[in-house]
């Protein structure tokens, strides 16, 4: 039994991830576990062997982050396969990953922002809302009219939308998964308001930046 074999039926049981998580996973897998470890035996993968592959990953110049999502992905196979007893234990056990480094945050003026808003070629209130709120930019895509108060000056974030490789538009709950309302400043309600001209409820203030607010729609809708 190969990992490749071992991949293919643990993947295909996969049933309870996101579109976004499962595109995430075919990639990884693609691009970089499978050329090292989709033709070898189960019982041949040696922890030795998983050690010095962390190590090239380093090599080759792959970031912490994407070491972590290779080597998981590796992981879980592996424990599929001891779950599925054609190997006594997970081998990738006791392999340590490189750490990660923490640089400083950098926070910009209100003068700062400002800047960078008028030198965007459209939407700088896109760049000020995302700035002054602290939402995510799929968070914000993926908000409607319904969910401002404009009397409060809040918004109720509770989904999000990210462009998935090979899935599309992928709406999901936010990251945290919890809903929230989050306030937003008296000097962007103007050119909120101004975004949704025109618009029903139900419609997205922002949509997709690039143009494609009416698709985003569309996908949700299926």
């Amino acid at each position: 039994m190969t990992v490749g074999a071992i991949y293919s039926s643990w993947s295909a049981a996969q049933a309870h991830i996101s579109a976004k998580t499962a595109a995430t996973r075919r990639s990884t897998w693609g691009r970089r576990v499978e050329p090292r470890w989709g033709h070898v035996a189960v019982v041949d993968v040696k922890t030795s062997a998983a050690r010095a592959w962390v190590a090239q990953l380093v090599a080759d110049g792959v970031g912490v982050p994407g070491i972590e999502t290779c080597f998981g992905l590796l992981r879980q196979i592996m424990g599929a396969a001891v779950e599925d007893r054609a190997i006594p234990r997970n081998p990738t056990t006791g392999v340590k990953l490189p750490k990660r480094q923490h640089a400083d945050r950098g926070y910009l003026s209100h003068r700062q922002l400002a800047t960078l808003a008028d030198a965007v070629e459209r939407d700088g209130i896109v760049v000020r809302f995302l700035a002054y709120t602290g939402l995510r930019y799929g968070e914000m895509a993926a908000l409607r009219v319904a969910d401002f108060d404009m009397l409060r000056r809040r918004v109720n974030v509770s989904r999000s939308v990210t462009d998935a490789a090979g899935a599309g538009l992928v709406w999901s709950t936010p990251k945290t998964w919890e809903r929230r309302s989050v306030p937003f400043p008296a000097a962007l309600a103007d050119d909120l308001a101004a975004l949704m001209v025109g618009k029903g409820r139900d419609d997205l203030v922002s949509g997709d930046q690039r143009g494609g607010g009416a698709d985003a729609n569309e996908s949700e809708n299926g």
